[in-house]
């Protein structure tokens, strides 16, 4: 029975749509048959979004290294992991979901197969403001350049991505491999008007300010506009919550703004299900899982004109894609909703083209069927 090992390393800390995606990722490819194990650095107990019978390989990162010696110190930790995971489970093939860096030398020193998924190409999360940043990375950089072109496979979750990549390292070819949702699990159900939606990880990178002050200005067309905002939070982004929190009082907008924190699976499904409208506020988001599973929920969503989300709404034929200013989008969500015959039938048309694009079986499919055998 082959054997797949996946490296994410950020498995067991965030409860994001990537970590979503390699649990379902995990347990697909055991339901095919594979035997998996998974690969990851300082895991918590509670933090994956299921529970699954396969080996984790894990390893303490130090909490007071440096942030700027994370760059090497988090790779590091991810190879020697990756190396014990090779001795002891023997994976056939290794799938780098994170620290795509150690790739190269993976295949070189283990003989293994390497299947490279891209969230985002990760060289372009190393910030190079200063020709000292671009030396100091320029290890990391290189080793990254070797491993995607010597991987035996690339995917990436959007085209939006695949693109970002072409650029980064032209040549380099790469499947698209959308994220899947389940449908029967994310439907809609009791629409309550004017509800307005966003989940997100409550950190500064998602921009959710930008969601309160759209919320604000909808008041004025739609005084009863509620807005929910649920996520995970880790202890770290408590300040960015508390900033969140003190706006919405600034604004006075606190008795139409909820936020929910950690929720449940079947609370969130039932948000999504509740909600009419769903606002991605984050600009050239790399995919945004949360944007298909709100409209095979029956929310139509309203997003930046930049990014996966834009590619989404493009192909479902749901929702708006906007420029990033506030009044626009307050503008757009009460012409929406004033509108219902015309949302209902967008929301009915993107949930058909969800279930019949955004599978998780199309997904694994890809997967599977880009993984190259020796023999």
């Amino acid at each position: 029975m082959p054997r797949i090992a996946i490296v994410h390393t950020l498995l067991g800390q965030l409860l994001g749509g990537g970590e979503r995606l390699v649990e379902v990722m995990g347990d697909l490819l055991a339901k095919k048959g594979f035997e998996v194990a998974y690969v990851t650095i300082s895991p918590k107990i509670g933090r994956t979004y299921y529970a699954s019978s396969s080996p984790v390989y894990s390893i303490e990162l130090i909490s007071t290294v440096p942030t700027i010696l994370k760059a090497y110190v988090r790779p590091a930790l991810a190879f020697i992991e990756t190396l014990r995971c090779v001795a002891s489970f023997k994976p056939d093939y290794i799938i780098l979901s994170t620290d795509h860096a150690i790739g190269f030398l993976v295949k070189r020193l283990t003989r293994r197969r390497v299947l490279i998924y891209v969230h985002w190409p990760e060289y372009l999360f190393r910030r190079k403001t200063s020709l000292l940043h671009r030396i100091y990375f320029a290890v990391v950089d290189y080793l990254e350049k070797l491993s995607i072109r010597s991987a035996d496979s690339i995917l990436t979750n959007s085209r939006y991505t695949l693109k970002a990549l072409s650029k980064v390292y032209p040549r380099v070819g790469g499947r698209v491999a959308y994220p899947g949702v389940d449908t029967e699990f994310f439907r809609p159900h009791n629409k309550k008007a004017n509800t307005v939606l966003v989940v997100s990880r409550i950190t500064p990178v998602k921009k959710i300010e930008f969601a309160l002050k759209v919320h604000a200005h909808l008041l004025k067309n739609i005084p009863d506009a509620t807005l929910v905002v649920a996520g995970s939070l880790s202890p770290s982004d408590k300040p960015y919550l508390d900033r969140l929190i003190s706006m919405v009082e600034s604004l006075g907008t606190g008795d139409k703004v909820q936020f929910m924190l950690d929720v449940s699976e079947e609370t969130l499904a039932g948000l999504y299900g509740a909600s009419q409208i769903f606002l991605y506020p984050r600009p050239d988001e790399h995919f945004g899982m949360v944007v298909v599973e709100a409209i095979s929920a029956g929310a139509v969503p309203v997003v930046p004109d930049s990014g996966g989300p834009s590619e989404i709404v493009r192909i479902t034929g749901c929702g708006v894609a906007l420029p990033p200013d506030v009044e626009v989008w307050a503008e757009t969500i009460a012409s929406l909703l004033s509108e219902p015959d015309k949302l209902s039938a967008m929301s009915k048309a993107g949930r058909g083209t969800v279930e019949r694009l955004f599978t998780w079986e199309n997904f694994i499919d890809v997967v599977v069927s880009s993984m190259r055998w020796r023999g």
